[in-house]
């Protein structure tokens, strides 16, 4: 076989990865790792390449411990078929025994330490306990303007339940700004750019203002949990709480009392108005 350099099997094993059916994302992510390695040892030949490269080339990145794992993975994968053995470690974090509780001070941080574009869905984050996913997925015409207040229609979830958002009135108000500057088709959190909000891109956003903060090991999650124990020191019913965290199909005809629009709307600006630290 003729030798070969780092490149050339970088791009021989990205292309392979690629090609394969289902597996788009991570094909994307290997080509991500090893094209960014070929930029830094691409000309190396095989037999010359050495772990302390590849320690070398993951050490000038600022990834964390989880991301350096799948580079390692994606690099081991496309040598798997040379005669190079690579000894590299790296030390993957024990799994959280129990989530943050983002508190009211720290949300008004955070927010304060945000752009305004994602301070909105900082804020929608806080008080509603949506799913990340269905707050991108939101379009202006998802927006309900009831009577008794104003709710989201949330789409269908991972659970088959499409069940309204309850919006808090100390909400509603930036919600009717939004609307005002923005079309019925186009989605109601967007970026600086005008374009809809991607998982990633909020991801990286939220993590450089935790950073800013000097807050570290926070999650979207994180916001979902801190509002289900707001709920909980409000005194909100365990059955209301359900169907406001999207595991009910829908507010009403459950057992003999039923769930009314005011009901949701009553509990979700109870728990806005909790201002304990501790929760």
């Amino acid at each position: 076989m003729a030798i070969q350099t780092v490149r050339e099997i970088c791009e021989s094993h990205t292309l392979k990865t690629l090609q394969r059916t289902n597996a788009s994302h991570h094909a994307m992510q290997v080509a991500r790792y090893l094209t960014d390695l070929t930029k830094r040892h691409g000309n190396v030949f095989v037999h010359e390449f050495k772990s302390e490269m590849v320690q070398q080339w993951l050490d000038e990145h600022n990834w964390s411990p989880c991301t350096k794992s799948n580079a390692l993975k994606a690099v081991r994968a496309a040598f798997r078929e040379t005669e190079w053995s690579c000894d590299v470690s790296i030390g993957i974090p024990q799994r959280r025994q129990r989530r943050n509780l983002i508190s009211s001070k720290t949300h008004r941080r955070l927010v304060d330490a945000a752009d305004p574009d994602l301070a909105n869905v900082l804020d929608a984050l806080y008080f509603t306990g949506a799913r990340t996913s269905e707050l991108i997925n939101l379009d202006i015409k998802h927006v309900v303007d009831r009577p008794e207040g104003m709710f989201w229609n949330r789409p269908v979830d991972k659970m088959g339940y499409g069940n309204p958002i309850a919006i808090p009135a100390v909400l509603a108000e930036s919600v009717l700004g939004l609307m005002a500057e923005r079309k019925n088709s186009a989605p109601l959190f967007t970026r600086a750019n005008g374009n809809r909000w991607s998982y990633m891109s909020l991801r990286h956003a939220l993590h450089k203002v935790f950073q800013k903060c000097g807050l570290e090991g926070i999650v979207f999650k994180d916001y979902r949990y801190s509002f289900y124990r707001r709920l909980l020191v409000a005194g909100v019913c365990p059955r209301i709480i359900t169907i406001l965290l999207g595991y009910y199909s829908s507010w009403d005809n459950h057992h003999s009392n039923p769930t009314t629009p005011e009901d949701l709307l009553d509990a979700v600006n109870r728990a806005a108005e909790v201002e304990r630290d501790d929760v």
